[in-house]
């Protein structure tokens, strides 16, 4: 016990003198931008995680990106707004990004801190505790469809699954040009786009606009099959996105291991590369899911860093399938996962199921990593003709008006018009408003 006590305390000591080195850098930088009150804004961010339980297992992940700035002398951008009476401001560097609001009073109600290298966020509101409903500013994560159609075919066929209804028919593509505005009318808050693709060579402009959203302190991410991927597309893929996941389709297990092990050896192992896999319980499905968590355990998936289950909705290809997923298959799957040590996770349509399981296999300290749905609170979802829906799912339904923002100059106005309002005050208790999927024994 007095050896653990000694342990203890010598990081506590580390740790004590890389907050001195922390507080000191961000005075040095800010004195000369007569930003005095930030200082003390940031200070009470450290005080309120430093010692909390809550993120004592991640600490480094917040303390690093910090330490790292100062050692490498790294440039800093400070974005300041005010709306609604408020103050908000956001810090950037190469490495982090910290959003906070701020009253008269000079209290923060609002955190949110991004690590860019390691894709680690946390947020909470004026103690560590309180959970923000919603960021107030504007979106934090944007998914971005910028293709429909022109799918390179996987085993001479398309996605049964697909939500889109997305073919190899010629496609239709979103142009830089119109990215752009996009891009620009977003408030800094902005840390990662998820780019909705068909294809990694359908869209010409796509290189151009990871490069363009890396040079403008975010994070670019996608989702391929891996059957249109060149070695110059993993070159351009690993300079700009910090995260990209291959899907795995039925009977085409071994496209999707190639991928993931190009893409891993191909950034020299500095990029994320996740798997995403459809949750069904369509016996093929199923069958497919298990032998591919077989064949993890058994080490056949080089460079994989996390294998993330998707929940099917009952829209597009599967409008006319069975989507509900039993407890009992969570169970079974997480189990799995636990009992081999593999990195899982799940989108935020299974959160509150995923958080109730994990509760249950005594793993209740991982709930803090399973957030339900954001959308229209953290998260933007923007179609391909420039318009905004609450929700992919939900593009072309009668559930929401879109609204095209194309015709706004800042988005900050369309993340508060009444329809986007209307959404982000439903109480769901972190169920599906528009579909039903919560899971039963």
């Amino acid at each position: 016990m007095e050896h653990k006590k000694g342990v203890r305390m010598s990081k506590s000591i580390k740790q004590k003198n890389r907050i001195k080195q922390i507080k000191d850098f961000i005075i040095r930088i800010w004195k000369k931008q007569d930003t005095r009150y930030m200082i003390n804004r940031f200070n009470d961010f450290m005080s309120l995680t430093k010692y909390h339980p809550k993120f004592e297992s991640f600490w480094l992940q917040l303390q690093m990106p910090v330490v790292d700035s100062i050692t490498y002398k790294l440039p800093i951008k400070i974005h300041k707004y005010v709306y609604n009476d408020k103050k908000w401001n956001v810090i950037d560097t190469l490495l982090f990004k910290y959003t906070w609001s701020e009253h008269e009073s000079l209290i923060s109600d609002y955190h949110c801190f991004f690590n860019k290298v390691t894709g680690f966020t946390i947020r909470f509101g004026k103690s560590v505790d309180d959970e923000p409903k919603y960021c107030d500013l504007g979106p934090e994560i944007l998914d971005l469809e910028i293709s429909v159609n022109g799918c390179p075919k996987v085993g001479g066929h398309n996605c049964k699954f697909c939500y889109k209804n997305n073919s190899d028919k010629p496609p239709t593509n979103m142009s830089f040009e119109t990215f752009k505005k996009i891009f620009d009318s977003m408030p800094k808050c902005l840390y990662s786009i998820a780019f909705g693709i068909t294809g990694v060579q359908t869209n010409p402009d796509f290189p151009k606009m990871l490069k363009y959203c890396r040079e403008n302190d975010v994070i670019p991410n996608y989702t391929l099959s891996g059957a249109d991927l060149t070695d110059e597309m993993i070159k351009i893929t690993s300079k700009y996105c910090g995260a990209v996941a291959v899907s795995c389709y039925a009977g085409n297990n071994q496209l999707c291991y190639d991928t993931i092990k190009r893409l891993y050896e191909g950034s020299h192992g500095r990029l994320h590369v996740n798997m995403h896999i459809v949750l069904s319980e369509d016996p093929v499905q199923m069958a497919h899911l298990l032998n591919v968590l077989c064949d993890i355990q058994n080490k056949k998936v080089v460079g994989l860093r996390n294998i993330v289950f998707l929940r099917i909705k009952p829209v597009g290809r599967a409008a006319n399938m069975n989507c509900k997923i039993t407890l009992r298959t969570y169970r079974k799957i997480m189990q799995f996962c636990l009992d081999n040590k593999i990195g899982f996770g799940f989108d935020s349509c299974s959160a509150k199921t995923a958080a109730r399981v994990l509760k249950e296999l005594g793993h209740g300290d991982l709930t803090e990593c399973c957030e339900p749905c954001e959308s229209s609170r953290f998260s933007s979802y923007i179609a391909v003709d420039g318009r905004y829906w609450n929700c992919s799912f939900c593009e072309r339904s009668d559930w929401f008006k879109p609204i095209n923002v194309l015709d706004y100059d800042n988005f900050i106005d369309v993340w508060h018009l009444p329809e986007v309002v209307r959404v982000r005050n439903i109480e769901t208790d972190q169920s599906c408003p528009v579909y039903d999927l919560d899971s039963k024994e």
